[in-house]
Formats: structure tokens, C-alpha cells, sequence
């Protein structure tokens, strides 16, 4: 997932971290579920990734599954902590 603001060869490379992570409630899931953005700006919900791998049933239809919008804020959250004023 690419942050519609920022292409992704304009954000920093030399991030301080490999992998981060936060934990949300997901009214669509019904749970708990885990978005991760790994340090080359790629982002998604483990919940989605987890259960797309097998059948499509197992998504509910209200899942925005690629194009979740908790997983783009998360990512928008972290791109703005990281260029601050630049952005």
C-alpha cells in the first residue's frame, strides 16, 4: 500500500526501525487485528492477509481487505511522524 500523499522513493530509507505494528479494533473483523508496516513502506492488516491466502468467504464482505482505510491512516500516521515539517 502506497501513501497517496508521498511517493514512496521520496520517503526516508534509513528508518531507525525494521517492522512496526499496532493493534486496533476492526468492526469489520469483528476482533482485534494487527496493522504492520514494514521499514520499505509496505503496509497491511495481518487479520486480511491471513485469511485472503485461503478462500474469500472467509473475509467478510464489509473488509476493505487492500484498500483498508485503518491501514492507510496507520501508514499516513507513521509517515508524518517520520518527515514531520517536510511533509
Amino acid at each position: 500500500m502506497e501513501d497517496k500523499g508521498q511517493p514512496v522513493e521520496k520517503l526516508p530509507k534509513d528508518l531507525p526501525w525494521q517492522v512496526t505494528t499496532t493493534a486496533i479494533w476492526c468492526p469489520a473483523a469483528q476482533s482485534r487485528v494487527a496493522l504492520l508496516v514494514k521499514n520499505d513502506w509496505t503496509a497491511y492488516c495481518t487479520w486480511f492477509r491471513d485469511r485472503s491466502r485461503g478462500h474469500s468467504s472467509n473475509v467478510p464482505s464489509a473488509c476493505e481487505g487492500s484498500k483498508c482505510s485503518h491501514v492507510e491512516q496507520y501508514l499516513n500516521n507513521l509517515i508524518q511522524e517520520e518527515l514531520g515539517d517536510e511533509a
